[in-house]
């Protein structure tokens, strides 16, 4: 059970911190060690999967949610739930019609190989692929004559509307298979919104305290959006949201419901910006484009990390004194240009000759690259 606390609270909203990996664990540490040096009481509300193992010291987290910022599921499946779901996603087309024409192509790809690999059965092997090409244009001759028999055209007719019948009739079966398979699989999650209503609710939030989710999605904000103005407006804590990607990204571009500028300008109008909510990204260049969408301005706030641990490590170089030891530079994260990632071949080109060549300097690039797959619905 949550306990309140007297001391004003900051409060970390971080649903997919379940692990070392990404920006979650240093971004939510650094921010909430931070908050304590400002005299806050710092509490991070991590995923379900958070290991209690990897809480930091003096730190208070609440492993809650069970959605991650996509707002997949994060809660484990078990083996049958795992092969179903396997099974759902290597599932083909296996129509007569698929069927037929991948059959077609091996036949011609046999015939192809063949062709290639003995010559001298080439004459022979053209002979009948010319044959049954032939063949298979007689056959259509003598459909299109059968048209003109007598009472044709109403037997075909028909037989078209059977057979339509019975095809309507496997899909629907077909996709009445495939959902109860999706619904085996998926879990029932509580929603982020749910989860965050929950935990605030839980810690009796107050107006003092302050609340901060850097890692969340446009519907997930619009999510909070609506959650926030069924609220008193004087009771609500600060709230501080950054938005982390372009707004020409296709997670943002294509993201469900009203969208990002539309989400922002009813923060606005609403008068939630800038006395209850307000916004941040971490470039200049992004926060130009944010706030050429709605009259709401945002404000530039680094990524952050523990300079600390890195300064220690540096004095440790400096402390042993090796000789010969190469100048690492790292770039790490998403490959997006207003971080930079399009300057990488001139710096390689800059440095090649007198720092990577002598290996005085060495370039690690950890690079993101988000590829999204359109599915289009027939």
């Amino acid at each position: 059970m949550f306990i309140k606390s007297i001391v004003k609270r900051f409060i970390i909203i971080d649903h997919s911190l379940q692990d070392l990996q990404g920006h979650h664990y240093e971004c939510s540490l650094s921010v909430a060690y931070a908050a304590q040096r400002r005299g806050y009481k710092a509490i991070i509300v991590a995923n379900k999967n958070f290991s209690s193992s990897l809480y930091p010291n003096n730190v208070k987290v609440f492993s809650v949610f069970k959605v991650d910022w996509f707002n997949n599921s994060t809660q484990s499946l078990n083996i049958i739930q795992k092969q179903l779901k396997k099974f759902i996603k290597n599932r083909e087309d296996v129509s007569f019609i698929h069927w037929i024409k991948d059959y077609q192509e091996k036949i011609n790809y046999q015939f192809f190989k063949l062709k290639l690999s003995q010559p001298k059965t080439r004459g022979f092997l053209e002979k009948v692929e010319g044959s049954l090409f032939r063949l298979m244009k007689w056959i259509k001759d003598d459909i299109n004559l059968i048209k003109h028999i007598p009472f044709t055209n109403t037997l075909w007719g028909i037989f078209k509307i059977i057979w339509g019948l019975i095809r309507f009739s496997f899909k629907i079966i077909n996709k009445v298979f495939y959902q109860i398979i999706e619904q085996l699989v998926n879990i029932k999650s509580d929603s982020f919104i749910e989860s965050l209503s929950q935990t605030l609710n839980s810690l009796k939030i107050t107006f003092d305290d302050h609340v901060f989710i850097h890692t969340l999605s446009i519907e997930q904000l619009e999510e909070i959006f609506y959650f926030l103005e069924k609220q008193e407006l004087n009771n609500l804590p600060q709230y501080h949201i950054m938005l982390r990607r372009d707004i020409d990204d296709c997670l943002v571009k294509n993201a469900q419901g009203i969208g990002i500028k539309a989400c922002l300008t009813q923060f606005y109008q609403c008068k939630l910006f800038p006395t209850k909510v307000r916004f941040y990204t971490d470039t200049p260049q992004l926060v130009d484009r944010y706030n050429s969408l709605s009259p709401i301005k945002l404000i530039e706030i680094p990524v952050p990390f523990r300079q600390k641990i890195i300064q220690e490590i540096i004095k440790k170089n400096i402390a042993l004194e090796l000789e010969n030891q190469s100048l690492h530079l790292v770039y790490l994260g998403d490959a997006r240009i207003e971080k930079g990632y399009l300057y990488l071949p001139e710096i390689v080109a800059d440095l090649w000759n007198d720092y990577l060549i002598t290996k005085k300097v060495e370039l690690l690039f950890n690079l993101i690259l988000i590829l999204i797959r359109e599915k289009k619905v027939f």
